[in-house]
């Protein structure tokens, strides 16, 4: 699972160059995360592409080619960039890949700028839930269908809880919203009643007998 953003002033790439940057960028973060860069892989993993005209890209004094500038954002979960060594290696990488596509000499001096950004572990959703990332690598390495219904059963499990379970130690009533973008009502958790105004996320608690 791979995501980048990648910021560039309009028309600095054409199709083909956007299809081989995407490419060695997915390959490049899969390189450091230590996900094997599989066709399952690549169906998980996104680059984006922002163009700008260059009045929307301010920069009273430029350097080398003001048409050139890059800024790569790169996101990924705490659990697959867990040390700062890989954070520095995501950034090395992510630049090789940049020039290889652009070139040395089309670049100013101080880009292309690259920022990585690293979720915490109860950050990063799916589906409503809180990716097994185990069961995710063992569905990219997998080489046979037996070893993917295998890895799937990890990742969507009945044991799997979903975030409104796993991201606070305490359930609570509210409205919570899902990747879908519906809101649905949580469940009150052991100890709670609901009474009006609860809603609000304030649960009331029973006192003990």
């Amino acid at each position: 699972m791979v995501f980048v953003r990648v910021h560039v002033m309009k028309d600095k790439l054409n199709s083909e160059q956007k299809r081989e940057l995407g490419d060695k960028l997915i390959a490049a973060v899969a390189e450091v995360e230590r996900l094997r860069n599989t066709a399952r892989h690549q169906q998980t993993s996104w680059v984006q592409y922002f163009e700008f005209d260059p009045d929307n890209w301010y920069n009273p004094h430029s350097l080398g080619d003001p048409s050139a500038q890059w800024q790569i954002d790169v996101i990924a979960p705490q659990k697959l960039l867990p040390t700062p060594e890989e954070t520095k290696l995501v950034l090395e990488k992510v630049t090789a890949a940049v020039r290889s596509v652009s070139g040395e000499g089309l670049l100013p001096a101080r880009g292309p700028w690259v920022h990585v950004y690293v979720i915490p572990d109860l950050g990063w959703g799916m589906d409503g839930r809180i990716p097994n990332w185990d069961g995710w690598r063992a569905y990219f390495e997998a080489d046979t269908q037996e070893e993917v219904d295998r890895a799937l059963a990890t990742v969507f499990g009945k044991d799997e809880k979903p975030i409104a379970a796993t991201a606070c130690p305490e359930t609570w009533m509210g409205t919570s919203f899902s990747s879908a973008g519906h809101h649905r009502r949580r469940l009150a958790g052991p100890g709670t009643r609901p009474r009006p105004g609860a809603a609000h996320g304030h649960p009331v608690r029973r006192r003990p007998t």
